[in-house]
């Protein structure tokens, strides 16, 4: 059935410092991620993204920057800043890698730091580098127990 989820989780760039996480679903094929893709952009009002109609790509990053509105008026900073769509027939450790360098280049763009920044300062090079491997580890580490899951209810 398109749209049909395998897995869903989320990855965060610096999960001790800092709330804001992407969430990662995993699609069973093509068809279905992009179904899937559609029904969040509908949901979240994101109308921003890929140009073609119908969709073309093999994986996808959506970022956003969006904010919650508490009971009491107050708005914060919403701790979701993207999303991120794969499926299991272009699935392995470049398409993952490339996706998660899109999501932590707009991470630090979030944090107001330009990218030309990179280049002056060493040390937030490496803890941009930090961050987009700790995605990937988050990556894998949550998709090999939603595999061990998987197989245990089969």
């Amino acid at each position: 059935m398109p749209g049909t989820l395998l897995t869903h989780f989320r990855v965060k760039p610096e999960p001790e410092d800092d709330p804001r996480y992407y969430q990662v679903l995993i699609y069973p094929d093509k068809p279905s991620m992009y179904a899937g893709w559609s029904r969040w952009r509908a949901k979240w009002g994101l109308d921003r993204g890929v140009a073609s109609d119908p969709p073309d790509f093999e994986a996808i990053t959506h970022s956003f920057a969006g904010i919650r509105i508490d009971k009491d008026g107050t708005e914060t900073d919403s701790p979701c800043i993207g999303f991120l769509c794969f499926h299991l027939n272009c699935f392995g450790a470049g398409i993952v890698s490339h996706e998660m360098t899109h999501a932590a280049l707009f991470w630090l763009h979030r944090l107001h730091i330009p990218l030309a920044q990179l280049d002056e300062d060493v040390a937030l090079a490496e803890r941009f580098c930090l961050a987009q491997g700790q995605m990937v580890r988050d990556f894998w580490s949550k998709w090999f127990a939603a595999e061990k899951r998987r197989a245990r209810r089969a």
